[in-house]
């Protein structure tokens, strides 16, 4: 797997982590006046554990892309070797590059 896959990937899972164990600690709050007494806001407490994930679940789709585009990459290196040719599609010159050609060689004569 690519470095930078691997990276967000963990980042992702500290990042849902990270949301779940905010939450918890964030979501009591001490009472004025009170040393023992808390009270309990689960607002707090679902906004840091949603955040988390949603953001732990953006980083696995970005390390998925990154993944993904690695092993296409690494598919067409072995279709069309090492020696970083061309590929087919690449080789044939549309109308605009025929064009530039010409014009090009007419500079030059």
């Amino acid at each position: 797997m690519n470095k930078i896959a691997t990276t967000l990937f963990v980042v992702g899972g500290l990042a849902i982590l990270g949301g779940i164990v905010l939450g918890f600690i964030s979501y009591e709050t001490p009472l004025a006046g009170y040393d023992y007494l808390t009270e309990k806001n689960y607002t707090v407490l679902f906004t840091w554990i949603g955040a988390g994930i949603i953001s732990g679940i953006m980083m696995f789709g970005f390390a998925e892309i990154i993944r993904l585009l690695q092993v296409q990459k690494d598919t067409l290196m072995k279709l069309t070797g090492d020696n970083h040719q061309e590929v087919a599609s690449q080789k044939e010159k549309g109308k605009f590059g025929k064009f530039m050609d010409e014009v090009e060689n007419a500079r030059n004569n």
